[in-house]
């Protein structure tokens, strides 16, 4: 049932461009890439549902949409931010319905604000969910995380979208870097929860979903303020995941679709260079905060090929 790749995607020169400008659109709680719109109505209203929290699950081609919201989020203080990422995702699990989801997308207001020295607002979202992942996945539960993206935005809203399918998806890390799950403490009492990708076959097809992706070695970021040096670690990255996927040749070609968050960091000569060196295919631009400050772009996608 779940079908990705090249026949689903159109290529543009960057859907999250305003036509005539130049940035790209400021990230909101509710956008999703290009390619989940056209598999799923995304119109379908949101439900109330206890806790103040909002929740919509909407029937795709492929696959289910599941996504849970919270409003006036962002402004919380540590206990009840972390109380209310634990809900969230509890309220995620209990929709998903016995379900693995395969793909998360967790929009995240005023990511990197400061709680109290040395801790902020994504270290104690990441308490929450791991909180539940835990409890969800139990001891298996770095060999079946899903592929996530991670990412800040300016409006008050707290939302997580899933997609949730019948095909089995395997959990796929990058030799480049440390498993997620795996970060020591000085990235939070807590590690994020997510697989660096997830890989599914179906009808003579392989499909590799990309979490978002930058420029991290190890579990360390690299580069700082040099942009270019960003870009190609994080191409780098890219590019090992296709490798540890199929045993590939290092190449981009196999993309399919890329959704590119940069910070307010970012300018026109910036942007050119990411143009000149990103694959043929299908690019939006989103604007976003990212999880640690010193990072100036993060980059996720979906790459296929034939296995005949």
């Amino acid at each position: 049932r779940f079908q990705l790749g090249a026949s689903n995607m159109l290529t543009s020169s960057g859907t999250g461009h305003r036509p005539g400008a130049t940035m790209p659109l400021a990230l909101r709680a509710e956008d999703l890439p290009s390619w989940v719109g056209r598999d799923a109505d995304l119109d379908v209203p949101w439900t109330r549902v206890p806790g103040g929290i909002d929740l919509r699950i909407v029937r795709g081609r492929s696959f289910d949409v599941i996504s849970v919201s919270a409003s006036r989020a962002s402004d919380l203080d540590e206990g009840s931010w972390r109380s209310l990422s634990h809900r969230v995702y509890e309220r995620l699990r209990d929709a998903c319905a016995g379900r693995r989801p395969i793909r998360i997308w967790n929009h995240v207001p005023a990511i990197t604000a400061s709680l109290r020295p040395g801790f902020d607002r994504y270290m104690a979202f990441n308490e929450g969910r791991h909180a539940v992942m835990s409890s969800w996945f139990g001891e298996a539960l770095e060999g079946i995380l899903p592929t996530a993206t991670g990412v800040g935005h300016d409006e008050p809203m707290l939302a997580v979208h899933a997609l949730v399918g019948d095909v089995p998806c395997r959990s796929i890390e990058n030799p480049r870097q440390r498993p997620a799950v795996r970060y020591s403490r000085r990235y939070g009492p807590r590690p994020p929860c997510f697989a660096r990708a997830g890989m599914l076959d179906v009808a003579g097809r392989r499909t590799l979903l990309v979490s978002g992706t930058a420029s991290v070695r190890g579990e360390d970021t690299v580069h700082e303020d040099d942009f270019e040096g960003q870009v190609d670690e994080t191409l780098a990255n890219l590019r090992a995941l296709v490798v540890a996927c199929d045993g590939r040749g290092d190449t981009l070609e196999a993309f399919d679709s890329l959704r590119v968050y940069c910070t307010a960091r970012i300018g026109d000569p910036e942007l050119d260079h990411l143009r000149s060196v990103l694959p043929p295919c299908e690019t939006e631009f989103v604007r976003a905060d990212l999880c640690r400050p010193e990072l100036m772009v993060e980059i996720e996608g979906v790459a296929s090929w034939s296995l005949g």
